[in-house]
């Protein structure tokens, strides 16, 4: 075959560490990175990841997940940074900059392309069953949905993963107006859109609104897909070169799409260096980024039960940890993780703790819990939280889940996590009592340890309109920087 001189470009879902490499350290998943609610371990979590993943050569990762976890059923509610649209924006800004470094535009020798996933509205299922149509308000689509993953382009994030699923019945993958005019057009990107896992064929096969492949490519790409995942079958290309004979899609839509990919290319230096070498990463998997993790994990931990104070577990205590996973590290990794190598998934983890091993140091008490939950829990699941209403048109008092002040059937509130140590707060304190949207406040407490242990305080400051002219959050976070 002719040599044409253009670098290849692949990328892995390195999801919560360097998943896919042997010997690489692992994060936690990101929702329990969120219940840090610290910027600076996700940051430096993304930059370990990326240094790792450059070891072998692999310059573009499938990460970070910036939906909006709003509906526990989700099954992968673990692969993203909670409910908040602000804090998977914040999360997600923090990891495109560890990813990608402070210059989108010369990635680094140790940084790597992000992709943004999964754009959007993902998240949010009706049947709560992955992959599966969302209905999602124009204006819960605009102001909540769509604020990741500007805050994140805002950061210069090379590449963008479009949404699986129907969004309000139009599958993403043919939706002009969200990947064309709201992506490309109006926030000026020039990045790259690339599907997900062979979403082009559902097109047809499973959202029906394409006749064939053929038709489904058409729609896909004119709609603005620039790189197509086609992991089972060869005759892309070819549909793909007899639609623009054709005159189906125009030769300015390809263009446009080489161009991006090109770009990216560039950006990541690969046309100068399209391969490393391992040596050239001395500290791929040594204890300092294992000490990180295991940071990492300790800040994420969420303890939302304590009856009776029975934990930590008095000495001379004994507890049975039992069933299949007990003892074993696929579980306890989730998703994206070991499960990968089959059979061989403990051998590669040999120093890491399996649950049975995590739960008595937690419940013994040598380990503190610190962490908050990033999502409300329900008590039932006809408790699910409506985000779609109006404070501020409402003259009375609402029942139920609508009022801020009202008691609403949930297990766990967003924020809630216990210690087995106490905080008090006190000398709270803002810089001005008046301000104007365009002012910036700066806000600081004194949090003191009351508490015989030591432990970790995740300091939370919310905000709700008391008038407000855009449907707002049930609660609004933000949090200062660790």
């Amino acid at each position: 075959m002719r040599e044409i001189g253009i670098p290849c470009i692949y990328g892995l879902d390195q999801n919560h560490g360097t998943t896919y490499t042997m010997g690489g350290t692992l994060f936690p998943q990101n929702i329990n990175v969120a219940a840090s609610f610290n910027r600076n371990l996700v940051r430096e979590a993304a930059r370990i990841t990326a240094y790792e993943t450059k070891a072998g050569s692999c310059p573009w990762t499938y990460s970070p997940t910036i939906d909006l976890g709003r509906d526990p059923r989700w099954p992968r509610i673990w692969e993203n940074y909670g409910e908040d649209c602000y804090v998977n924006a914040e999360m997600g800004r923090a990891a495109v900059l560890g990813f990608q470094g402070e210059d989108p535009n010369h990635i680094g020798k140790q940084n790597i392309a992000v992709s943004l996933k999964h754009y959007m509205g993902y998240s949010v299922p009706f049947t709560g069953k992955d992959r599966t149509p969302v209905c999602i308000s124009a204006q819960d689509l605009r102001e909540k949905h769509f604020a990741p993953f500007l805050a994140c382009v805002k950061a210069g994030a090379l590449s963008v993963m479009a949404n699986s699923c129907s969004v309000n019945g139009l599958p993403v993958h043919a939706n002009y107006k969200l990947l064309t005019q709201w992506l490309k057009e109006e926030l000026n990107w020039d990045g790259v859109l690339v599907t997900d896992w062979a979403d082009i064929n559902n097109l047809w096969r499973r959202e029906k609104v394409a006749a064939d492949k053929k038709e489904a490519i058409k729609i896909a790409i004119n709609a603005g897909i620039d790189m197509a995942m086609e992991p089972y079958e060869w005759d892309f290309c070819t549909l793909l070169k007899e639609l623009v004979h054709e005159g189906e899609v125009p030769i300015s839509r390809i263009n446009d799409a080489t161009r991006r990919v090109l770009r990216m290319k560039f950006r990541l230096g690969l046309f100068d260096t399209p391969t490393y070498d391992t040596k050239d990463f001395p500290l791929f998997g040594r204890k300092e980024h294992a000490t990180t993790a295991l940071h990492a994990a300790e800040e994420t931990m969420v303890l939302l039960k304590n009856t009776d104070n029975i934990l930590p577990l008095a000495k001379g205590k004994r507890l049975l940890v039992t069933g299949p996973n007990a003892n074993s590290m696929r579980c306890l990794n989730g998703g994206w993780s070991y499960t990968w190598q089959g059979h061989l998934t403990n051998h590669f983890t040999d120093e890491y703790n399996t649950i049975l091993e995590a739960l008595a140091n937690l419940l013994s008490g040598d380990e503190n819990f610190s962490g908050k939950l990033p999502f409300t829990y329900p008590k039932e699941i006809n408790s699910l939280i409506n985000y779609n209403y109006k404070v501020s048109e409402e003259v009375e008092k609402m029942e139920g889940a609508y009022d801020y002040d009202a008691v609403v059937s949930v297990q766990w509130a967003f924020g809630y996590g216990l210690s087995y140590t106490c905080f008090s707060y006190s000398n709270l304190k803002v810089n001005k009592a008046d301000f104007t949207a365009d002012d910036e406040l700066i806000f600081t407490v004194d949090v003191k340890n009351t508490g015989s242990r030591a432990g970790k305080e995740s300091v939370l400051l919310f905000n709700s309109d008391l008038i407000a002219s855009m449907t707002p959050d049930s609660r609004r976070l933000r949090t200062p920087n660790r």
